[in-house]
């Protein structure tokens, strides 16, 4: 009769429960007898049998703790940029999903996704570049970019993408790690010293 594949689809705001197989459908299973042309002998279906569920699910939500991240960038002198589009170099760092409830036991078809949206909190000049916090003391003529590791695009400012592809849905597995980098560049025809401080929201969709 061949294989079968029965999966829960999340339509809406996981809640957490238990899932009760007698709350599941019932559905039946039909066959036709065909002619040796290929024709169904009289269209009538024959009930080959049906399936229920007994037992239950746990139904845990996917939650995680992100703590706030600080990037040290290091220190640059003004003459370290040349000209508007000169850059620092890259400097590593991780967001970090720590405590994720582990996956249970059992057999995963599909892999889980995940997207992270990154906003500016002091705006974005360009699409792919954020402005730097203002005041007294800070510095002018630079912003800011950055871009997962080992990939040569910039991330887009508001725009959801996917971070790390497929997650795998490995047993215990409780911490996810998302690999970034972070530069400055020179926006402005003149860069003055001063403290370049910057700061970005982050938000992470797991279905």
């Amino acid at each position: 009769m061949g294989a079968y594949y029965i999966a829960l689809v999340n339509g809406s705001l996981l809640q957490p429960g238990v899932l009760l197989g007698s709350d599941l459908p019932t559905f039946g299973i039909y066959g036709m007898i065909y002619k040796s042309d290929g024709t169904p002998y009289d269209g009538k279906k024959i009930t080959m049998g049906s399936v229920s569920f007994s037992g239950s699910v746990n139904i845990i939500p996917f939650t995680c703790q992100t703590p706030d991240v600080v990037v040290p960038m290091g220190n640059y002198k003004t003459t370290d940029f040349t000209g508007v589009g000169s850059t620092s170099q890259w400097v590593d760092f991780n967001i970090e999903l720590d405590n994720c409830p582990g996956n249970y036991p059992g057999y995963f078809q599909a892999k889980n996704q995940m997207s992270l949206l990154i906003n500016p909190v002091y705006g974005n000049p360009t699409p792919d570049s954020f402005s730097l916090k203002a005041g007294t003391g800070s510095a002018t003529g630079i912003d800011m970019q950055i871009r997962k590791q080992n990939d040569t695009s910039l991330i887009t400012m508001g725009t959801a993408f996917d971070p790390l592809g497929p997650v795998t849905g490995n047993t215990g597995v409780t911490q996810l790690r998302i690999p970034l980098q972070a530069r400055y560049i020179q926006s402005g025809g003149q860069v003055t010293p001063g403290l370049a401080e910057s700061a970005l929201t982050f938000t992470i969709n797991y279905y």
